[in-house]
Parts: structure tokens; C-alpha cells; sequence
């Protein structure tokens, strides 16, 4: 049986990629990530998809954000 494929969202492969880093030991726990700018310009995406991602992970608590200083891996990111 055939199945459709599942379309995803450039977000939603920005996310993997961003919890990939994470389970790699590349960002670790506590550590603040790069900039917008930087990280748009790494993943070759928007602004705009590299924001829904960054909320994306916000609201699963994988990361932090600290007004005026950045945003970090969250402490309990790996569980």
C-alpha cells in the first residue's frame, strides 16, 4: 500500500537539526546558542523559519530565553 508523503515545514527540519546538535554534545546544557542572524545564516533559512523554530523548541522547555542576554540550552533539554 502506498502511503502519502508527509510534506514538512522548513521549521520542523531546523528543529531536528537544533535537537541533533543537542544530542551530539555540540550545544550543551546551559550554554547560550548563536545569534539569529548567525543561525539563519548556518541553517540557510529565514529569519522568519529560524524564529518558528527557536518558539517551537521555547514551548517544548528544550530551550531558554533570557531577555537582554540570549538564549540557551535548557538544563533538562536531554530528558
Amino acid at each position: 500500500m502506498i502511503t502519502p508523503v508527509a510534506r514538512r515545514q522548513i521549521y520542523e527540519n531546523v528543529c531536528t537539526q537544533m535537537i541533533n546538535l543537542i544530542e551530539e554534545g555540540k550545544w550543551k546544557e546551559g550554554e547560550r546558542i548563536p545569534g539569529e542572524v548567525s543561525l539563519a545564516q548556518m541553517f540557510n533559512v529565514s529569519r522568519n523559519s529560524l524564529r518558528t523554530a527557536v518558539k517551537v523548541l521555547h514551548s517544548s522547555e528544550i530551550l531558554i530565553s533570557k531577555p537582554g542576554i540570549g538564549t540557551f540550552v535548557s538544563e533538562e533539554a536531554i530528558k
